[in-house]
């Protein structure tokens, strides 16, 4: 089995034409110590002499058969081939070799040499130090320089362009040392510091990459395809930048300026036929504009995910609504941890108390914001169906209450890197593993965007702009900035028309912020029904609070207290939450695991069907207070009344309704204040309060009458 270890990373270096993430240490230390290995199994198997000398020290028996021999030498073999696939082998080499100085001193073999002479050439030695300094401080950059500045550089961009772009350049290297993949051709060497000798084979590759790179079996870094064949727009963008990346390098490595590729001759042609918006064939229109994805085709993806029964398309559900309502890119999305969620209360969105799950993106997170951190709001969606918080908090459940996974421990490591939405096996989300499920659900859906993960922000906006909402509001909430101000003094990501929009309530471009209301936020939810969802939530209290306990102890012990007392105020929220979306979704999406969860409990069975009850019957009519437009209409109809009984010659309705507010003020008047600390009557607000609580008890009095006849009624 050793012996056929060594055969997978040789069939890898051939396939892929690369040796990137073999290590050369490896190597080297395989070559020496199978070398050593063979000289010692040949010697004692063929060898008398080494045999009769073993023999003499440790007796007659022979330790190593012919298969060791035959071990030794194929490893060694193999380990050569391994090491002749590095074709920067000497360069590697040529980093273990100390520099030397160019002129050593020399050294004094007399040992009678007098001290002061000794003296004499320590001083020269000084000297020669001092003059090779000052050398090096006025001559140019030397290569280890200019290499440290070209890793600095690059260690800058971002990880995942990185990788995009050491993936094209492979490619490159490939067509080279495959000699374009002609046939009975030769590999060549372009030397990219030379504008002259580079454009030429460097317009050829670019023609026959956009062409389908013929005659290239590796399959990594092909993007997609249009239907005649050719490369789309961006994947051509991305190997010229590649592209680019690659002869700013060499260009600084070899001690001269960089040279702008797209203006070279030849060059040129290919870069406006490919790359260009102006010359690429349907780019015109511009890149983002579509009506391929539409609002209807959003909310039957949220329906076909939420009728799903496998508990990871929960993660589908919610990695897409959160990406919609936070207009985020999809780098800007799969790094999101749990300890970076927060909550703001909305005071400007009502009448129902508006609270906004927060996520701080730290800078340097994606390409939006970059260099300063931003924020990320969320609120409850009209539609129960497409509302993220409810997704979000779903997933979540889905994770703790149905497959086994656990709270991470406040202080623990894993409670920094606790992943919202992890990819494969538990890691951070990859571009590629985020694709294939919008790829998934786009083929559900019947649809072919433009973009994969990044048609979910060109969706967002362009729902807010069809809603109403400025383009300066739509730029600022999506960090398409504007200007200083905005990068510098504003949150964007809590306008609240914006948010409102996001979730599609109405009245959000007009600035009504008052139809902010749903039945469902007004029913309360049993603490089995919170703690079932979250098995560790109540240890996680527990644990919340003794760290707050130990906080007053001393500031060491009580450093994660704020944190985990916020989480947990966020898990016991958002469990509301999935119970009340629960009581309009559990009777349509009955497959849905958390809701198959749910109705297993008694109480929240109960709750359901006292829900219903109270809709039917118009429980929560009386706890829903008018829209700005429906006071206007309101007030515009008892003008039209007052005004009618004024031409018909009716004061006496006005009379009484006079008197009958006469009589409501006096009651007023007549009643404490509920605030025991003020002496002042109680205030008309209060009062309207009074009178709403009165019709409320009337109501469910009514009610729980009606119930106790029904049951009556079934009892005879």
């Amino acid at each position: 089995m050793w012996s056929i270890s060594f055969y997978p990373q040789l069939l890898i270096n051939w396939r892929r034409k690369s040796v990137a993430g073999v290590s050369f240490d490896y190597l080297a230390f395989n070559v020496a110590g199978f070398a050593c290995y063979s000289v010692f199994n040949l010697a004692l198997k063929f060898s008398p002499v080494v045999q009769q000398e073993y023999h003499s020290r440790f007796g007659p028996v022979n330790p190593v058969e012919l298969n060791d021999v035959f071990f030794a030498l194929h490893a060694l073999l193999l380990s050569l081939l391994l090491a002749g696939h590095f074709v920067k082998m000497g360069v590697t080499l040529v980093k273990y070799i100390p520099q030397l100085d160019p002129e050593p001193a020399s050294e004094h073999s007399d040992d009678e040499e007098s001290c002061d002479d000794q003296q004499h050439d320590s001083g020269d030695e000084e000297m020669a130090d001092s003059d090779q300094q000052k050398e090096g401080l006025a001559g140019d950059l030397r290569q280890d320089e200019l290499e440290e500045l070209v890793e600095k550089v690059n260690d800058q961009r971002r990880p995942g362009t990185r990788t995009k772009y050491s993936g094209n350049q492979k490619v490159w290297m490939r067509w080279c040392v495959n000699g374009g993949f002609l046939p009975n051709s030769k590999s060549i060497s372009v030397d990219l510091t030379n504008e002259v000798a580079a454009r030429g084979p460097l317009t050829r590759f670019m023609k026959w990459y956009v062409a389908g790179r013929a005659g290239d079996t590796v399959k990594s870094g092909r993007k997609a395809s249009s239907a005649s064949g050719e490369l789309l727009r961006d994947a051509a963008v991305n190997m010229h930048s590649a592209l680019q990346q690659l002869v700013d390098d060499s260009c600084r490595r070899a001690g001269k300026a960089p040279w702008i590729l797209r203006d070279a001759q030849g060059y040129e042609l290919v870069f406006k036929a490919h790359c260009s918006r102006k010359g690429h064939k349907g780019a015109a229109a511009g890149p983002h504009v579509h009506v391929s994805f539409t609002r209807d085709d959003y909310l039957r993806g949220c329906d076909l995910l939420l009728a799903s029964s496998d508990p990871l398309d929960a993660r589908t559900l919610s990695l897409t609504t959160y990406q919609a309502a936070t207009v985020s890119r999809g780098d800007d999305v799969r790094p999101r941890h749990l300890a970076e969620l927060s909550w703001r209360f909305l005071g400007s969105v009502g009448p129902s108390q508006c609270f906004a799950i927060t996520v701080m993106q730290p800078p340097e997170g994606g390409k939006t914001l970059s260099t300063r951190p931003a924020y990320k709001g969320i609120i409850r969606a009209q539609l129960p169906s497409m509302c993220p918080l409810g997704a979000l908090f779903r997933w979540l459940a889905t994770r703790f209450a149905i497959e086994g996974e656990s709270l991470p421990t406040p202080g623990h490591p894993q409670w920094q890197s606790f992943l919202l939405w992890p990819g494969r096996a538990g890691k951070e989300m990859t571009p590629s593993n985020h694709a294939e499920l919008m790829k998934k659900l786009y083929k559900l859906l019947g649809v072919a965007p433009a973009k994969v993960t990044h048609e979910l922000r060109v969706f967002a906006a362009q729902a807010m702009y069809e809603m109403g909402v400025s383009l300066e509001v739509i730029q600022r909430i999506g960090h398409w900035l504007l200007d200083s101000f905005g990068t510098s003094y504003i949150v964007p990501g809590f306008t609240p028309e914006a948010l409102l929009a996001l979730g599609f309530w109405p009245g959000a471009a007009q600035k009504d912020f008052s139809g902010y209301w749903a039945e469902r936020f007004h029913v309360g939810v049993p603490l089995e029904l919170i703690y079932g969802l979250f098995p560790g939530l109540k240890e996680l209290e527990a644990e919340a609070a003794a760290a707050q306990q130990a906080a007053a102890a001393g500031p060491r012990s009580g450093r994660v207290a704020p944190e985990a007392a916020a989480v947990a105020r966020l898990l016991r929220m958002g469990a509301v939450m999935v119970v009340q979306d629960a009581l309009e979704l559990a009777e349509r999406f009955p497959d849905n695991p958390i809701h198959k969860l749910l109705m297993g409990y008694a109480s929240f069975r109960d709750l359901l069907f006292s829900y219903k009850n109270g809709k039917r019957l118009g429980k929560f009519a009386g706890q829903r207070p008018l829209t700005v437009k429906e006071q206007i209409q309101q007030s515009e109809k008892q003008e039209q009344l007052v005004d009618a009984q004024r031409r018909l010659g009716r004061r006496g309705v006005q009379v009484d309704m006079v008197a009958a507010a006469q009589k409501l003020d006096e009651e007023r008047l007549a009643l404490p204040n509920p605030n025991p600390k003020s002496s002042k009557p109680m205030s008309i607000c209060q009062f309207r309060e009074h009178l709403t609580a009165q019709a409320h008890a009337a109501a469910a009095a009514r009610l729980a009458a009606e119930e106790a006849e029904a049951a009556g009624a079934e009892q005879q």
